[in-house]
């Protein structure tokens, strides 16, 4: 009689604790009455992985599992395209971006491709087989350059539409290999150590990856620049940090956590 008495006393307690949860959840957070966001249900159930726009209407959205949508209205309506890959090749299509007519795209593993006629047309180029780690991230420099960067840390340009490449990275090693990565414009490197424990900068016209210390003891997820040329950070937890020194990557703002700023 005890124990069912003590199971009963804590099926309440553990649904009292459910309701109170339950509606601090619904009336502490903050809504927004109107998003300018508006849902867009794809067909096709592959993992949609990143987009770029050649302007305002026409653009691609890449994924898994080959995945290749393109739009002609700026994203209201997505028909699938198709590259020519063989059949028994199943990439995870991972990265595009276009600069004009001219455009890249990379997958995993060991993929690029680049079109000069805004993804009409996409020639396959060989990487060879000593490229260290897998394409990360692909940047349209100008006409015929790019610059390719691996899960490595590894970095290499070409001028010539990829027809070879040239190391801009002679020793990748401080990267710590790449869970995030991002550059700017101006082609400046910041990243995110595979396990999260530090993060790396590469300035323009420099070789060698520079490793810094994290802001905290928790893990970063992920890293980037802001409109102003300042970093900010992303730390587990939904721990969000800036910095506002360029001169002291390693000097950061207090943790800002948006769910606990709505409460």
């Amino acid at each position: 009689m005890n124990k069912n008495f003590s199971r009963l006393t804590n099926l309440i307690c553990a649904t009292l604790l459910c309701l109170v949860l339950s509606s601090c959840s619904s009336s502490a957070v903050k809504t927004a009455e109107n998003s300018p966001w508006d849902t867009i249900q794809l067909e096709n159930q592959a993992n949609a992985l990143d987009v770029d726009f050649i302007d305002d209407n026409h653009g691609f959205l890449i994924g898994s599992n080959r995945l290749i949508l393109e739009t002609n209205d700026g994203g209201i309506n997505w028909e699938e395209r198709s590259l020519n890959l063989s059949s028994e090749e199943n990439f995870r299509l991972l990265d595009i971006d276009f600069k004009g007519n001219e455009g890249w795209l990379i997958g995993q593993p060991s993929l690029v491709m680049h079109t000069v006629d805004s993804g009409k047309n996409w020639t396959r180029l060989s990487l060879g087989n000593k490229l260290p780690g897998q394409p990360f991230l692909i940047s349209t420099i100008g006409e015929d350059s790019a610059e390719l960067a691996t899960t490595a840390g590894a970095i290499y340009s070409t001028s010539n539409s990829g027809e070879s490449w040239e190391a801009i990275v002679v020793d990748s090693s401080g990267s710590g290999g790449i869970r995030d990565l991002r550059r700017t414009e101006d082609g400046k490197y910041v990243s995110v150590s595979s396990l999260g424990n530090f993060f790396s900068t590469l300035e323009n016209n420099s070789n060698l990856w520079v490793a810094h210390q994290r802001a905290s003891s928790k893990r970063v997820q992920s890293i980037g620049y802001a409109p102003d040329g300042n970093l900010w950070m992303l730390s587990r937890g939904a721990e969000i940090r800036f910095n506002n020194d360029s001169n002291d990557v390693e000097s950061w703002t207090k943790p800002i956590i948006p769910i606990l700023e709505w409460l």
